[in-house]
């Protein structure tokens, strides 16, 4: 049985707000999947999280 990788699916709208609740940690995500450009993002690539455009 294969792993199950950890994902994350933010619209832009959504990405980078800051609310009361909390998902998880960028460490503990392998995989970003978001309609988010590439200016949204550039921050979570730099520490190495891996980003999928949908």
């Amino acid at each position: 049985m294969a792993s199950a990788e950890r994902r994350l699916t933010p619209s832009a709208s959504k990405l980078g707000l800051v609310t009361f609740g909390h998902v998880c940690d960028p460490a503990d995500v392998e995989r970003l999947v978001t309609d988010a450009g590439p200016t949204r993002t550039s921050d979570l690539e730099e520490i190495g999280l891996t980003v999928s455009r949908a």
